[in-house]
């Protein structure tokens, strides 16, 4: 994935570093987002009878799924396209999409007796919160970055 990023000439080597990394261990990123991921699924399903832990055990199940579909359809993709980079960037991108469909099907069969339409109102408004705390996260981390690396954002606003 470096060589991706390295290709960008525009991000900063942080920036560089940072999504390569992210890139590169996107199994453990998504195995430490298992605890916050259940906060919020425990908050969109609390009147649905689950405790916490329960959502930890139902979101690594998930995350499972989702690992199964990736090594089967996903990365036999990703070695077709190795030499394609941007071909290769949009299918792994879009692999992602697959999440919410995996999390449907899973809460669809883990409450049989709950409508359809309730499970996907109960997904979009996870997705919703995911969003709200995504920004939330990008907000605290740009102000962080700019107390701690000031220099980065030298000339930053100023026209040329």
């Amino acid at each position: 994935m470096q060589a991706y990023y390295d290709t960008q000439p525009e991000m900063a080597r942080f920036m560089k570093n940072w999504m390569s990394f992210v890139s590169s261990y996107n199994s453990i990123m998504m195995l430490l987002a298992i605890p916050f991921v259940s906060i919020f699924t425990r908050f969109v399903f609390r009147k649905w009878g689950q405790n916490y832990y329960e959502h930890v055990i139902m979101n690594a199940y998930i995350q499972c799924c989702y690992i199964i579909i990736s090594i089967f359809a996903v990365y036999p993709l990703l070695f077709l396209l190795k030499d394609d980079i941007s071909n290769f960037m949009f299918v792994s991108g879009f692999s992602l999409v697959a999440f919410p469909f995996i999390m449907v099907w899973f809460y669809h069969g883990f409450y049989p007796d709950k409508k359809m339409e309730a499970i996907i109102g109960k997904m979009l408004l996870f997705l919703l919160f995911g969003l709200l705390a995504y920004v939330v996260f990008i907000v605290v981390f740009a102000v962080c970055l700019v107390i701690s690396h000031p220099e980065m954002f030298k000339g930053v606003g100023r026209g040329k």
